[in-house]
């Protein structure tokens, strides 16, 4: 998105699409909500935006509303701890590849950089996304957990898919029956 990119990348920030609005440009569908991830802190997004909110800032996390659109924008982070099994309790900065392994799953895990038209692959979620594979990053028991706790949810036409045993990659699989 042209309004969230332009003012980051004259303000000398790295600024890539992040998560399911990659996927779906990769998949063919338009996406439906834009993340942003970048080396920029809450401080610095308010400072670059008109129209800021601190929703999650002790997260790194800022909603910026630009023509009438929402974007999410996200410092590059590692995660602490989870005390409640959903947010950490503390994040600290990281650098794109570090943000995307604490991503779900690794069709989510894609980096889309507008400046250079190329999606970023770290982790292999553009062959899962080919393949039909619902791959996680990292431990497959707790991805799963969170996805059920509405964490996040592969896309599918009814979220159906079975549970492969075993660590593949980057983390474990799901089969895409289910998914389409």
């Amino acid at each position: 998105p042209g309004p969230i990119r332009s003012p980051s990348r004259e303000a000398g920030f790295e600024a890539y699409i992040v998560g399911g609005a990659v996927r779906d440009m990769v998949m063919g569908f338009e996406p439906k909500d834009w993340d942003i991830a970048a080396d920029a802190s809450p401080d610095d997004v308010e400072r670059l935006f008109e129209r800021v909110h601190r929703v999650g800032a002790q997260f790194g996390v800022c909603l910026v509303v630009s023509e009438g659109v929402s974007y999410e924008v996200a410092m590059f982070r590692k995660d602490g701890a989870y005390e409640d099994g959903r947010r950490p309790v503390r994040v600290e900065r990281a650098d794109p590849r570090a943000d995307v392994l604490r991503r779900d799953f690794t069709m989510n895990a894609l980096l889309y950089d507008p400046a250079g038209d190329r999606v970023i692959d770290h982790i292999g979620g553009i062959d899962d996304i080919r393949n039909r594979v619902v791959r996680t990053v990292g431990a497959p028991e707790e991805r799963v957990h969170a996805a059920a706790r509405g964490g996040s949810r592969p896309p599918g036409r009814d979220g159906a898919g079975a549970v492969r045993k075993g660590r593949e990659g980057a983390g474990g699989a799901l089969d895409g029956a289910g998914g389409g």
